[in-house]
């Protein structure tokens, strides 16, 4: 009998242990999501507006053709603090949206979120940033891709900030923080 109890122990002993293992084992694989960003501020080239990052971000130009075939350049700052996630800012001056209303340009670029992440819509609302029109917009789209999307519109200019996290999950403190860190500059 008393054989028995302590095998019992030990079998408690061992799975307990064995938990332990575990759990630690997953946190050190995951700890990089857990620990609190490094936000870096940065302001444009253009000194248009200035956003605070988690990390560092790397910039990027791309020229585009507008639908009536006038050139501009796309701007694009982004950065990936963790695994499978990313924050990234981009805009431009689209000649061939100056004369769209505010509300074709958010329709139109709805549209696009839903055919480029092949996703839907969760969640959007209408809001103001700074004075400027905006929309927020949450898209879910497979593989467990999630992305949250602020548009705002100044002047001829539209800004994109988006977090793309393909964990599945927001980390709605962290986006709230991004978004909120954009501080537009009057020209």
């Amino acid at each position: 009998m008393a054989q028995l109890v302590l095998s019992r122990k030990g079998w408690l002993g061992f799975a307990i242990a064995g938990i332990v293992i575990a759990v630690c084992t997953w946190t050190a694989a995951h700890l990089e999501r857990f620990r609190p960003y490094d936000w870096k501020q940065v302001v444009s080239q253009d000194r248009q507006f200035r956003i605070s990052f988690p990390g560092n971000p790397t910039t990027s130009q791309e020229d585009r053709t507008a639908s009536d075939g006038r050139k501009f350049v796309s701007n694009r700052l982004t950065s990936s603090p963790t695994p499978g996630v990313i924050y990234a800012v981009a805009w431009w001056e689209n000649p061939a949206q100056e004369n769209k209303s505010t509300n074709e340009l958010f329709s139109d670029f709805r549209e696009c979120s839903i055919k480029a992440f092949h996703g839907n819509i969760s969640r959007e609302r209408e809001l103001n940033v700074q004075g400027y029109p905006a929309k927020m917009t949450v898209v879910f789209a497979p593989n467990s891709l999630v992305v949250e999307n602020l548009v705002i519109r100044v002047g001829p200019r539209l800004y994109s900030l988006s977090v793309l996290d393909s964990t599945g999950r927001l980390d709605i403190t962290n986006i709230k923080k991004f978004f909120a860190s954009l501080s537009l500059y009057q020209t």
